[in-house]
């Protein structure tokens, strides 16, 4: 089922974090509807790329590579003016704050999100959500593999896409979009064809 939001550019390189992390999937979903990539693990990588998607993985661990390879702030400075992707550990690194831990945040969406609240990797799931892309509301299958919770999020600036037992799981500010599932362990594609609308 296609969604009502517009066709993807595919004039345009989508940049995929590939520091750490599962990030070739994306790749492999992207690649299926046409699109340019780039894996992107140094600031010149990101300088091609026209918006980009952070993948699942660890994210302290995300956090220390990106800064022994000097990429942290600039991928700070790129999250403000590009549209980006986040799953999993992508919207951890895409928050304000994330507990436990102190580690420094992009602080791309006004959200707050607690780490591995549904359990060990032997606890991972997948389940079928409602969720609402465009004027669109459709069925997408969600993998949640250790995932984190979004305890708090800013409802001036931040919208609710999809929710999992009463928590938001799925949400959108401005041009990016951040989830705690894996969309890209599924055959699905339509977060993904949004994303690319935005």
């Amino acid at each position: 089922m296609a969604g009502s939001f517009k066709a993807p550019k595919s004039f345009e390189t989508i940049g995929i974090l590939a520091i750490q992390g599962a990030f070739a999937k994306h790749a492999q979903r992207c690649q299926k509807l046409g699109m340019r990539t780039r894996f992107v693990r140094n600031a010149e990588d990101l300088n091609q790329v026209d918006r980009l998607i952070i993948p699942g993985g660890e994210s302290t661990a995300m956090v220390n590579m990106l800064k022994k390879h000097q990429l942290w702030e600039p991928l700070r400075a790129y999250c403000q003016t590009h549209p980006v992707l986040g799953t999993c550990a992508g919207i951890i690194l895409m928050a304000n704050m994330a507990f436990p831990g102190g580690d420094e945040m992009l602080s791309v969406m006004d959200i707050s999100v607690e780490r591995n609240q549904y359990g060990r990797q032997q606890e991972s799931f997948m389940t079928e959500l409602n969720c609402l892309l465009g004027d669109t509301e459709i069925k997408i299958p969600a993998f949640f593999i250790r995932a984190p919770v979004v305890s708090e999020f800013c409802k001036d600036k931040v919208r609710v896409l999809a929710s999992y037992q009463n928590a938001p799981v799925l949400l959108q500010q401005e041009r990016s979009l951040a989830m705690t599932f894996h969309p890209e362990l599924t055959k699905n594609t339509q977060i993904l064809e949004y994303f690319l609308s935005l």
